[in-house]
């Protein structure tokens, strides 16, 4: 199932992420995890899907995540991270457009910051 909603998350094993935009921030201590994660912001078409599922199939940043295979969440902003470092796989064209598609390794989180401004409108009507 794919979320559209600001705020809505995921927590996986694993994700796949595909944007325009890939931005690596400074890694962060997580005081939930209690270890260095490795921050990140995608936009402008930004997806996250999760790969592989946790084992327990259970939250740990936030009660509301999804957690199920296939799931994920679309938007014009999507932050998160990873507890392991995160590299641009490959580029890929779409038309004119380049794209970026990253799979993150091991525990990750995303967050949708920002929906996408045609819904938001639609919504508004």
């Amino acid at each position: 199932m794919t979320y559209h909603k600001q705020d809505d998350s995921l927590e996986g094993k694993s994700f796949f992420l595909y944007s325009r935009k890939f931005i690596p921030m400074n890694p962060t201590n997580n005081t939930i995890l209690g270890e260095m994660v490795f921050n990140f912001i995608i936009k402008d078409y930004a997806k996250a899907i999760i790969e592989k599922e946790l084992l327990p199939k259970q939250t740990i940043i936030r009660k509301t995540s999804h957690l199920n295979k296939n799931d994920a969440i679309e938007g014009e902003i999507i932050s998160g991270f990873s507890v392991k470092p995160i590299k641009k796989n490959k580029l890929v064209h779409r038309g004119s457009h380049k794209a970026t598609n990253i799979i993150t390794k091991k525990f990750s989180f995303a967050k949708i910051d920002r929906e996408w401004r045609a819904l938001l409108l639609k919504n508004n009507w």
